[in-house]
């Protein structure tokens, strides 16, 4: 989850490219990225939030979608309507067994 690490850049009629569907393209489901750049402490309190509400740690608990993961973890933190907006998920919902 770098900064801007989910932008992708357009070229008029041909497809848009970007880091972010490299990913995709070579078979993984679902990818977290950034629409622009965020500051460190920020992006690792929501990093951290995220996986706690998908499951990461605690494997007791009922899981969530990567998707419904990252709404939750966007009200943590400061600045949310910044901060909070910038992680988008590409791919299809995601969950942890």
């Amino acid at each position: 989850m770098g900064c801007s690490s989910g932008v992708l850049e357009a070229n008029g009629e041909f497809d848009p490219h970007g880091y972010v569907l490299n990913y995709l393209l070579a078979g993984s489901p679902a990818v977290v990225a950034n629409l622009w750049d965020v500051t460190d402490k920020s992006i690792d309190t929501f990093t951290k939030n995220m996986l706690t509400t998908w499951g990461v740690f605690d494997h007791s608990r009922k899981s969530k979608s990567l998707v419904q993961a990252v709404t939750e973890a966007r009200s943590h933190g400061k600045l949310t309507y910044l901060i909070g907006a910038a992680p988008v998920v590409y791919g299809i919902p995601v969950y942890i067994k």
